[in-house]
């Protein structure tokens, strides 16, 4: 019967050829389908519905499986083109959202980043001013290098071969091995700082180094040739930092002058003022103590003879050779802080944070100021009174930008026999804390230098220039600025070394 029927459809369909051709179109594109999809059908994903895991895959994390509406995965077919309009919608949606999205390690690893500390501005600031400080430094050696060369070749074709100066002082290096470190102090550039930073240093294991200012200064002087035993190995390179700071010449000797004479100081008046007096032709009996001597008196001195003698004068050159000991750094005073920090870093030291070295230098400066006038008072009154004294250390405080010149000398005539050390220093530094006018701080420095260069004579400045040729010429200093040649009708003076006076200085 079946047959039958098949027999008498095949008849129709011969007697109709245009169904034949569309049942054979239908499966035709039937098979057509089948085949694509055997063969293009496998490269996408199979799920397991009933555990709506990846196969055939590695199974990946939860978040990147393409879920449908209703929360089950979807169908092969639909998988790819799903997972790319979620991963188009993750694009448009705030970041917040997608956070919410990771899985729980992937956010605890974004949470651990976002706690991780910001870079800190001042140490990238600081870093930069290293590398500037770092390229000085270049500047400075090499400099120092072209100055022994043109010394050499003066020496070869100088057939007098004139005797180099001896002098009467020689440092002694502060060398530490344990910190591959090694400095060549001069006098009157920080040389007490340094003498005790050494201290902090040779006490220092961990890098981390207590201020240079809590060493007692009446231990400072047992420190300046104290060194560590040559045959200790250093940290990691035999080889050390070699350094040494110098300062402006001009400004050098005129710091000696202000802080051995001005100041209150029998010492150095017996040694430098009473010959510097003499030399000038003031007579004995003027001369006493010779607390009176001028500037003009001192240079001339130092030009003849103080020069080669005394460590506080002697050429820089002359003290710290760079022809004789190749330098690594030559700091200097005018950039102090940037050079000891660049110092500190090439050594791998550093100080405690709670440290504030500049305003404990300033500190420590006027407490040392005050200190040794009150240990050499009986002597001093041998000279002067003790109101001039206290007016002395008073002047000296305010050339040197610590007090402000507006803020008069405020013990007046009172004897101070009687005050303690620890009182007159809290009221200079009283005064110092109400002094913040940091522009007129530095005018005064500058007034005080001009006005004493002022009672010079452009010879005497000429001789000094002289003298001291290789400290200008070996680390760049100009030997005519302005501020110590030029002379003008212009010019006010103000009586800054007139200790006696009211110091007041025109706007």
């Amino acid at each position: 019967m079946t047959s039958f029927r098949m027999g008498r459809a095949l008849m129709k369909l011969r007697r109709r050829p245009w169904m034949v051709k569309m049942l054979c179109s239908i499966v035709v594109i039937a098979l057509g389908f089948l085949f694509v999809h055997t063969i293009f059908g496998s490269r996408h994903p199979q799920t397991d519905k009933s555990s709506a895991k990846l196969v055939n895959f590695k199974i990946k994390p939860d978040y990147m499986v393409p879920y449908g509406d209703n929360g089950q995965a979807d169908s092969p077919q639909n998988s790819s083109q799903q997972h790319q309009r979620q991963q188009h919608q993750q694009k448009q949606q705030p970041q917040q959202q997608r956070k919410q999205q990771l899985p729980p390690k992937q956010q605890q690893q974004q949470q651990q980043q976002q706690q991780q500390p910001v870079p800190d501005q001042s140490r990238l600031q600081l870093s930069q001013e290293e590398t500037k400080t770092a390229l000085v430094m270049r500047e400075r050696v090499a400099r120092a290098k072209l100055y022994c060369q043109k010394k050499k070749n003066a020496v070869h074709g100088n057939t007098t071969k004139a005797k180099p100066p001896a002098y009467a002082f020689k440092p002694c290096l502060l060398k530490s091995r344990a910190h591959g470190f090694q400095l060549c102090p001069i006098a009157k550039i920080g040389s007490t700082f340094w003498a005790r930073f050494y201290q902090v240093l040779r006490e220092s294991d961990s890098g981390t180094l207590r201020s240079p200012y809590s060493v007692p200064l009446k231990g400072v002087e047992n420190i300046r040739c104290l060194n560590e035993n040559a045959s200790l190995p250093a940290k990691g390179n035999s080889r050390l930092l070699k350094a040494t700071f110098v300062r402006e010449p001009f400004s050098r000797v005129f710091s000696a002058y202000v802080d051995k004479l001005i100041s209150p100081n029998p010492i150095y008046w017996n040694q430098w003022g009473k010959r510097a007096m003499k030399r000038d032709g003031v007579t004995s009996d003027r001369v006493r103590c010779g607390q009176g001597v001028t500037f003009r008196q001192f240079l001339r001195d130092v030009n003849a003879r103080l020069w080669r003698e005394n460590n506080h004068v002697i050429p820089m050159a002359g003290m710290c050779d760079p022809c004789k000991e190749s330098f690594d750094v030559i700091g200097k005073m005018e950039t102090f802080p940037a050079d000891l920090n660049y110092i500190m870093s090439k050594i791998n030291v550093t100080f405690k944070r709670d440290i504030k070295l500049s305003r404990e230098t300033k500190l420590d400066a006027i407490y040392d100021s005050i200190q040794g006038p009150f240990g050499w008072m009986n002597k001093i009154k041998a000279c002067i009174s003790t109101p001039e004294m206290g007016r002395r250390i008073w002047r000296k405080l305010q050339i040197r930008g610590l007090i402000s010149s507006d803020l008069d000398y405020p013990v007046g005539e009172k004897d101070l026999t009687h005050m303690t050390v620890e009182e007159f220093n809290n009221i200079a530094a009283k005064a110092h804390d109400k002094s913040t006018d940091k522009r007129r701080l530095s005018l005064q420095k500058k007034r005080a230098f001009v006005e004493a260069f002022r009672t010079l004579s452009l010879d005497d400045v000429r001789d000094y220039v002289r003298v001291y040729q290789d400290d200008f010429d070996a680390f760049g200093y100009d030997k005519t600025p302005s501020s110590v040649f030029t002379r003008d009708g212009h010019f006010v003076d103000t009586e800054a070394l007139d200790f006696d006076k009211p110091w007041r200085i025109p706007e």
